[in-house]
């Protein structure tokens, strides 16, 4: 179990997975979720046409040749994977998924970490150099080579210095 773990608290990663229509999430989440989409019903389309765009963005980038993939703030495993959309393309191309929540972390390892060109980490994006730093990147992303860097959906949920 994650360090913290609480089920009733919601989690933005969960209500996230919840809005996409995925199955890791708990009441709590669905609740948040639910309060959201009463405030502003298009939540759970735009969460959908974002992963739609990560999907598209990142099968672009890979026919265009590129063969390293970066998913900043990935959020939980959310099917098609981003290293499935880009090695559908190309069989050989590598993908770093790197996020800050411990939630996210124990499900992207179980479900993603799956072959060696695939690599997870703990790493906030608001650090470039310490995610460009870490070794397990460096195992599936060389910076000295062009690389397509994602962040779906993070950016309005990411405050702009750590709470206190």
């Amino acid at each position: 179990m994650t360090p913290g773990f609480d089920a009733s608290v919601p989690n933005m990663a969960r209500i996230y997975d919840c809005l996409l229509g995925g199955k890791d999430h708990y009441a709590a989440d669905r609740d948040q979720a639910a309060r959201l989409l009463a405030i502003y019903p298009p939540v759970a389309a735009m969460a959908r046409e974002n992963r739609a765009f990560l999907a598209r963005a990142t099968t672009w980038a890979a026919q265009q040749g590129i063969s390293q993939f970066l998913d900043l703030g990935a959020g939980l495993p959310a099917a098609p994977h981003t290293h499935q959309i880009a090695q559908a393309v190309n069989p050989a191309a590598t993908t770093a998924y790197a996020d800050a929540d411990p939630v996210v972390l124990s499900h992207a390892r179980a479900l993603l970490a799956s072959s060696d060109r695939v690599a997870v980490i703990a790493a906030d994006l608001r650090d470039p150099p310490g995610v460009l730093a870490d070794p397990r990147l460096r195992a599936v992303i060389d910076p000295a080579r062009p690389a397509s860097s994602s962040v779906p959906s993070c950016i309005s949920w990411t405050p702009t210095r750590p709470g206190r």
